[in-house]
């Protein structure tokens, strides 16, 4: 498994919170801003298989959702095995994108 993006910033996270805020279907836009904030072949994968079931009709938040909520657990857990450092503004903003309905 590989991780080349993280929203570790404030900015970063900031700019996911924005992207979660309406439907995110699987269009080349939406895959190439998710790339860039959360980039992760597992996620990627996911993604592939969604996009090859349902196309663009498939709203991604709540894998994107899920994805968040599982990594805010485990930089939380071990914050050591992770290339970056989370700034603190970008996890508060991370929990709210989990919170999102």
């Amino acid at each position: 498994m590989g991780t080349w993006a993280l929203p570790n910033t404030k900015e970063d996270a900031e700019e996911l919170k924005k992207l979660m805020q309406k439907p995110l279907y699987c269009t080349e836009e939406n895959r190439i801003n998710l790339h860039n904030l959360v980039g992760n072949d597992s996620l990627c994968d996911k993604i592939d298989e969604i996009e090859d079931y349902y196309e663009d009709k498939y709203d991604l938040r709540h894998l994107i959702k899920s994805y968040i909520y599982n990594l805010l657990i485990d930089y939380e857990t071990y914050p050591k095995n992770y290339y970056v450092e989370f700034e603190a503004e970008a996890i508060e903003c991370l929990k709210s994108v989990v919170e999102l309905d």
